[in-house]
């Protein structure tokens, strides 16, 4: 009879058992594994019985995955980094609509809305940030040099901060003719580096 403590654990399609009777967390299940595991490599994806893991999974006795098979696919912190920056361009686009769609509703005098969508393309900013920041520091040192976007993050900053000074005296129109004028442009000339530098570099 098979044991049900046991649970296939599949690394970049190679199989393992595993005995979950000693653990209790999935995180020591985790820890447990780096025998198997490439030491030059991170897991980049793990999933249960094909499923993603939810929050709450990590926290969850780990008889919960008794029986299953969790797959983890790992790689060197570069290829997973390169795999990520590859959506750079993407993400950008997508912040300049939202910021655009603001600008077109502050002109319309639709503010509540305006406001609404500027505060959405503002926090989208600081996340896309935060994640190419976090996302760059996988890199060799050279390729953080050709990825630097440090002077496009304080010129934006910049930018931010009249667009906030303008909500202040309720400026709409000062509001999106800065957004026009120089939040776009920066915003697009940063989505038009990131397409040149990933084709530069043949990512």
């Amino acid at each position: 009879m098979e044991n049900q403590e046991e649970t296939i654990i599949r690394i970049n399609g190679q199989d393992y058992l595993v005995n979950l009777s000693n653990l209790n967390k999935l995180t020591e299940l985790l820890d447990s594994l780096s025998p198997y595991i490439d030491p030059e490599h991170m897991i980049v994806d793990i999933t249960f019985n094909g499923n993603n893991l939810e929050e709450t999974d990590w926290d969850s006795s780990i008889k919960k995955f008794s029986g299953g098979v969790f797959e983890i696919k790992t790689d060197s912190p570069k290829n997973f980094a390169i795999s990520r920056l590859k959506e750079s361009p993407y993400i950008v686009n997508a912040i300049l609509k939202i910021i655009r769609e603001a600008r077109l509703l502050f002109a319309e005098g639709r503010v509540r809305e305006a406001n609404d969508m500027m505060v959405k393309g503002v926090n989208a900013l600081k996340e896309f940030f935060n994640w190419f920041g976090v996302i760059s520091r996988l890199l060799d040192p050279e390729m953080v040099k050709i990825f630097d976007i440090s002077e496009v993050v304080e010129n934006l900053a910049n930018q931010c901060e009249k667009v906030a000074n303008a909500q202040i005296y309720q400026s709409w129109w000062g509001i999106s003719e800065t957004l026009k004028n120089q939040v776009e442009p920066i915003l697009d000339e940063l989505e038009t580096f990131l397409r040149k530098t990933l084709r530069s570099q043949a990512l």
